[in-house]
């Protein structure tokens, strides 16, 4: 069984299990047909290609939502929105734990392991709505002006998008994201550390195989934050500025000025083959905040300079693992991994073809928090099949753009029907490479 139909049956199997608000008698679509059809939607990363599944079961007798999704009967897109409204996003955990468990199994994980045993995991938020009229009870809230100095109230969502990722891979696994989520009741708005806290205190399957070190950038470097991480045992490397810790940079420069502060200076080669100077910085045992009760962390610094002496990027970092020089090189390169986050997760979702920021369908309750992570599950799908589905990659690769890959195989499924993914990518692979010639 390929790897894309162990992740499918692991969809259907979890779907099942999903609470549906008209009970369980003398339904026509199953709820694991509704769920299955809103992913399918964010598989192909097209809003219409239900409809000429629709189109295709009524002419034909047979649909691809059906051979390639197992979707007995295609529901209408306003009756999976309204059952799906109703479904907290919790339920959703279960599919990436299964998923990771599957990846576990096959050793996919190994590649990304950084420090001996461990994986770098990535914390970033994003936003990925924003209306002045549609809203939900779970929307946030901004009060803005617009040119004529008014207010009026903008409503959006935005929710924390962990990653795996590692320095020398170009693709990131996402994990179960932690939605950014005003609760009935509650007067404060919640916000991207409290999400975190809360991802934190998730049972994540990989933590039982691996240990993690959290990354983030500046926000992140929190001491109620680190203390959480501490406290699930856990590392972090969290990028720290100057501007927003100052006590502790106050105390870094007075060290420097004793002599005291370690450095490491290296020489090497970009990948244009241009000589780059790294240097390093770094000190161990310095509070976070200068309070009395301040926590103690360590810090290193890099600064990389071109073959014209010109400086190319500095940064500075706050972690817990310990520092010398064997290892400052490594750390700093985990550090500065958190741009991958924006880069190769949050941009691909919102430019790449995912259409993150496009709004799939808000519903009242919960719908729209359980499309966007139904479309993060699509992302790590396609992840995953570029890694382990020969056809897929094949294809992929022959066609080399994430857009133009799904604009492909949305239309040939349009207009074809396909009896299993197998032939799916050997048709289009057949033809990308020699023409398909149909009958006249």
């Amino acid at each position: 069984m390929t790897i894309l139909k162990q992740i499918i049956t692991i969809l259907r199997e979890e779907f099942k299990k999903l609470p549906d608000k008209r009970g369980t008698k003398h339904l026509t679509y199953a709820i694991e047909d509704i769920a299955a059809a809103a992913f399918s939607v964010f598989y192909f990363q097209s809003k219409s290609w239900l409809d000429f599944q629709r189109n295709m079961l009524r002419k034909t007798g047979k649909s691809n939502a059906k051979s390639l999704f197992d979707i007995n009967n295609i529901a209408s897109d306003n009756h999976i929105r309204d059952v799906l409204d109703d479904i907290s996003v919790e339920k959703l955990q279960g599919i990436f734990d299964k998923i990771y468990r599957l990846l576990l199994e096959k050793g996919t994980l190994k590649e990304y392991e950084y420090f001996e045993n461990t994986l770098l995991v990535l914390l970033d938020g994003t936003h990925y709505h924003s209306s002045k009229n549609i809203h939900c009870s779970h929307c946030q809230t901004k009060i803005k002006s617009n040119v004529k100095g008014e207010e009026y109230t903008e409503y959006y969502h935005s929710a924390i998008t962990p990653i795996i990722a590692h320095p020398k891979k170009n693709s990131v696994l996402s994990l179960f994201p932690e939605v950014i989520s005003n609760k009935d009741g509650e007067d404060k708005q919640d916000c991207e550390i409290n999400a975190s806290k809360r991802w934190l205190d998730r049972e994540h399957i990989i933590a039982k195989k691996y240990k993690l070190a959290i990354l983030g950038d500046d926000l992140y470097c929190k001491t109620s934050l680190i203390k959480k991480i501490r406290e699930k045992k856990h590392n972090y490397i969290f990028v720290c500025k100057e501007s927003s810790h100052k006590k502790m940079y106050e105390t870094i420069n007075y060290v420097e000025k004793l002599g005291e502060v370690d450095t490491k200076v290296v020489t090497g080669r970009n990948k244009s083959q241009k000589k780059e100077s790294y240097s390093y910085k770094y000190l161990n045992t310095v509070n976070l905040t200068g309070d009395k009760d301040s926590l103690s962390v360590n810090w290193c610094s890099v600064e990389v300079k071109d073959d014209k002496d010109k400086v190319i990027y500095s940064g500075a970092f706050a972690t817990d693992y310990t520092i010398d020089e064997h290892n400052v090189e490594k750390i700093v390169e985990a550090g500065r991994t958190r741009w991958k986050i924006e880069n190769e997760n949050n941009n691909v979702l919102k430019k790449g073809g995912y259409n993150l920021d496009h709004n799939f369908g808000h519903g009242k309750k919960g719908l729209s928090e359980l499309l966007f992570t139904l479309n993060i599950l699509s992302f790590l799908t396609h992840t995953i099949c570029l890694k382990q589905d020969k056809g897929y990659k094949e294809l992929y690769e022959l066609i080399n753009n994430r857009k133009t890959f799904f604009g492909h195989i949305t239309t040939f499924t349009t207009f074809f029907y396909i009896s299993d993914w197998n032939t799916l990518w050997d048709t289009m692979i057949e033809g990308y490479i020699n023409g398909l010639h149909l009958n006249q």
